[in-house]
Formats: C-alpha cells, structure tokens, sequence
C-alpha cells in the first residue's frame, strides 16, 4: 500500500516520495520515534508516514503556534499507513491547534492516544469494534462523535478535529493528557471510573455497542 518506495543509491535506506505522489511531503519519516509536525503549504498533508517495512510507533507533536503562512482555520492534515501495525500518539500543547488524521491499517490492529481536549468525530468501518480505555472513557468520549466512515465524508470546513481508521483488525482509543503532556495514567483513570467520576455516553449515529479495556 506504500506510495513511497526504497532508493538503492541511498546509504541510509532512507524513503523517498514516489513520482506518483506529488502531493506529499518530500521525504518519508521514520516510522518509530517522535516528529514534529510543521504545516506545509501546496501539500495534501502536513504529514505522511506510509509504509510496509515495519510497524508504526509515532508519536506527532503538533506545533502549538500557526505558522506564519498557515491560514486561519486551517486543520492540519495527518496520514498515516501501515499493514502491520500502527499505533499513533498525539501530542497537542495548544488547544487551537487542529487536526485531520487519516490511519490506514488495512488488517493491522491500530492503536491511537488522542488529545484529552479533543472535540470532532472519529470515523470508522462498519464492522469496526472499537475498544476504549477509562482514559478515553473519561475525558475523550464526551466530546466525540462516532461515525461510519463509509457514510460520512470530511467536513473541510468544519472548525472540530477529525478522525478516521480503515483497517480490518483490532482499534484501541487511549488518551493523551495534555495536562501532564503524557499517556493517560491507566491506574488513575480506572479508579475515577471506578468511583463514578468519569462515565459518560457515547454521541453515536453508527455503533449499536463499544468495548471498554
């Protein structure tokens, strides 16, 4: 599934965009470790990790400033694909900072840590069972939408985050903290659902059930 492909003549094995792709960035980022993500002018995405040669374990810094060509209202727009793993941090400092993400799994079990103040839809196959921590649960799942991805198309000019996963295999939602500027704690956030202070309801137009981890 990879619109990138490996050049010989490179003594870093490093990705290169294919001719194919011209909408791209440049240069395909590693697929494990942390990037900084930077608007692009003239591109699809702001940034694209497609790749087979492994699995994916990102985390994405978004910047917490617009960049000074970067319009007003502009989410950015994120890509990343994988068919053997995929499992995607987001780290957001500035609230402000929006976003569209796009994982395509194929049948890889995918799992992503989005934002405590999140606040837009999340997309899904039809078939998709998705599974959420007490994190998610907690601070996440009041402000989501769930969507079937088949059936919705993306609002380009709404102001709210967007998600949307395409794979066969197994999601996970976890939260990431934008108050400690980590993972969600898993021991804490289960003891506040334990004691009620954190149990919410989907808003939901397209899942009889989800899964709770």
């Amino acid at each position: 599934m990879s619109h990138y492909a490996y050049d010989s003549s490179s003594s870093d094995d490093s990705l290169l965009i294919s001719e194919t792709s011209p909408s791209w960035p440049a240069a395909c980022p590693a697929p494990n470790g942390i990037h900084k993500v930077k608007y692009h002018p003239g591109h699809a995405w702001d940034f694209a990790l497609d790749t087979a040669q492994a699995p994916v374990d990102v985390t994405l810094v978004l910047p917490h400033y617009r960049a000074r060509n970067q319009p007003l209202g502009h989410r950015l727009a994120l890509f990343v694909g994988n068919d053997s793993g995929v499992k995607v941090k987001l780290a957001r400092i500035n609230p402000q900072t929006k976003f569209t993400l796009d994982i395509q799994g194929a049948s890889s079990d995918v799992t992503v840590w989005i934002p405590s103040d999140y606040c837009g839809a999340i997309a899904l196959a039809t078939n998709a069972r998705p599974v959420l921590s007490a994190g998610f649960s907690n601070k996440v799942l009041p402000n989501v939408r769930f969507q079937r991805a088949s059936t919705h198309a993306v609002d380009t000019d709404s102001p709210d985050d967007h998600i949307e996963v395409t794979t066969a295999g197994r999601v996970t939602f976890r939260m990431w903290d934008v108050r400690t500027g980590s993972p969600e704690s898993a021991q804490r956030e289960t003891l506040k659902r334990v004691f009620g202070r954190g149990s919410h309801k989907p808003t939901t137009d397209a899942w009889d059930f989800l899964l709770e981890d």
